[in-house]
């Protein structure tokens, strides 16, 4: 894969910090205490260049930078941190964690059908830790379109329903009524999950539980998109 691709890809689809900055009118030392604080999601992507000098004798290096990449969402964090929020990180920090508890509940909530397998309330209390923390750390902004809760649950619940009607891609057939379900549930999956660097595509969720599904029960073409998601809950 060209390097170059995926450098566009980041670029194109991400923001560096000093962006970050810029747009929220925010310091770069006040985002980087409010990531270090675990106010807000760290960096999605890191792309470090070297420069050296070489010659006929030696080769020698001269330097080394690195440049990091965040998910556009962390615009709106940082405002509504900075408009509503106390100065003091800790709480900051307290609420974030609790807004994003109580959102994740009321999300997996309201996906009903969609969500068709019962957490229990202590996996559910673990399942929502496991997953705060993949989005601090910036995973969710790499693989979801807007690194939002809604998403988040979504597309969790959907990889869950596409793995289960398919029995993880290995049955031989589905009847027209499973077959309706994958639809649905390909078409929310496609709708929150990110496209990926072109190099990461391969390997990606989008990837093994999207295309290859698609593929391989024939139904590419045949994924309709709902006007809003909110149309396959209830």
């Amino acid at each position: 894969m060209c390097t170059s691709h995926v450098i566009q890809y980041i670029r194109s689809e991400f923001l560096t910090l000093e962006q970050l900055a810029e747009r929220t009118g925010t310091s770069t030392r006040r985002i980087l205490s409010l990531i270090e604080a675990r106010c807000l999601p760290r960096h999605s992507y890191e792309i470090t260049t070297r420069s050296s000098v070489s010659s006929f004798t030696s080769v020698r290096e001269v330097s080394e930078a690195s440049i990091r990449f965040y998910a556009p969402s962390n615009v709106d964090r940082i405002r509504d941190i900075e408009s509503n929020a106390p100065d003091d990180l800790a709480s900051i920090a307290d609420a974030v964690q609790r807004d994003f508890s109580e959102q994740y509940r009321e999300e997996l909530a309201a996906c009903g059908r969609l969500a068709d397998r019962t957490v229990a309330s202590n996996e559910l209390q673990e399942l929502i830790a496991e997953e705060y923390e993949h989005w601090l750390d910036g995973t969710y902004g790499l693989c979801t379109k807007h690194a939002t809760v809604n998403e988040i649950v979504l597309k969790g619940v959907s990889i869950d329903r596409i793995r289960r009607l398919t029995e993880d891609g290995t049955r031989a057939a589905l009847s027209p009524e499973d077959l309706n379900a994958l639809r649905e549930a390909l078409a929310i999956l496609d709708r929150v999950a990110s496209c990926f660097a072109p190099d990461e595509l391969k390997t990606s969720s989008r990837e093994t539980w999207f295309n290859a599904i698609n593929s391989r029960y024939g139904l590419c073409g045949q994924v309709q998109h709902p006007e809003d998601a909110e149309s396959v809950r209830g």
